[in-house]
């Protein structure tokens, strides 16, 4: 939902001089380098305006992908092997290509893995 859509379906008046109650908003970023400290929340006011609260203060919560399974450890894997990528062949636009023709080959490469052993589960125990 967006807070927009929440108001219309809570049949809230915007434009009243009541407060609209809302819901909390919550903020997250994904880390995803090498970091030996590594906080569970940040401020925006202390790593963007050195601890100047005066107009806004954001707690942002920090996912770093320790899952292994999850989505977000695997958005983490993969910006880490774009980012060896990058270091072995720099920041140029045949690099990026390069690295799209990798990653279209080995999706396709899994999802025939992923097909065969499908088939072979279907034929040899379902009897299909």
């Amino acid at each position: 939902h967006t807070w927009n859509q929440y108001i219309e379906s809570t049949k809230q008046n915007r434009y009243s001089t009541t407060k609209m109650k809302m819901p909390r908003p919550e903020f997250y970023v994904i880390y995803t380098g090498d970091r030996k400290i590594r906080p569970e929340w940040i401020y925006l006011s202390e790593e963007f305006f050195e601890g100047n609260k005066e107009y806004l203060e954001v707690k942002v919560k920090v996912l770093y992908g320790e899952g292994k399974t999850d989505i977000i450890s695997q958005y983490v894997d993969f910006t880490k092997v774009y980012q060896n990528h990058m270091k072995l062949h720099g920041k140029t636009r045949e690099a990026v290509l390069l690295f799209n023709k990798l990653i279209t080959t080995l999706s396709v490469m899994l999802y025939n893995v992923l097909w065969n052993q499908s088939q072979l589960y279907s034929h040899f125990i379902l009897g299909l």
